[in-house]
């Protein structure tokens, strides 16, 4: 059986594995929902939406940890690369083992200018202040805040 192989089957069983233990703790606690009406319709709506704060709460505890977990490994891969540079829109082979190997790709650089530096120089240039003015306003667009979902437990 190849490595890839190999590492392709352990990593599907480690996914179910995981999948399973959501479905279970989902069920777990979706288990504990109380409806506190009468009313079928109403009760059948709050149960809805206590199923998605229970799936809110158990990916997003996962994802933060997993996350956190992600990113100590991105760093010790870096610590333990003999040269851990990489070379601007290229693919470079890092480091590697009999199973794994360790490639790191940068995309190509861009470049970004800053409003306040662009109004600096342009101002340095001679153009007028009221010119600058208008031209801001008129390329300015609104954009909406981010949202931030917060889910948390309510106790009796």
């Amino acid at each position: 059986m190849s490595n890839s192989t190999q590492v392709a089957m352990s990593l599907l069983e480690l996914e179910s594995e995981v999948s399973a233990a959501i479905t279970r703790t989902k069920f777990e606690l979706d288990s504990k929902f109380n409806s506190d009406t009468d009313d079928n319709e109403e009760s059948a709506r709050d149960f809805d939406r206590h199923k998605a704060m229970v799936e809110y709460t158990v990916l997003s505890s996962i994802n933060s940890k997993t996350k956190k977990e992600l990113d100590a490994a991105k760093k010790k891969l870096d610590d333990h690369a003999y040269n851990g540079e990489s070379i601007e829109g290229r693919t470079i082979e890092i480091y590697s083992t009999n199973l794994l190997s360790f490639n790191k790709k940068q995309n190509k650089d861009s470049s970004a200018v800053a409003v306040k530096d662009l109004v600096t120089e342009l101002a340095r240039a001679g153009v007028e202040k009221s010119v600058v003015d208008a031209a801001l306003a008129k390329a300015e667009k609104s954009r909406r805040g981010n949202i931030y979902y917060t889910v948390e437990t309510v106790d009796e």
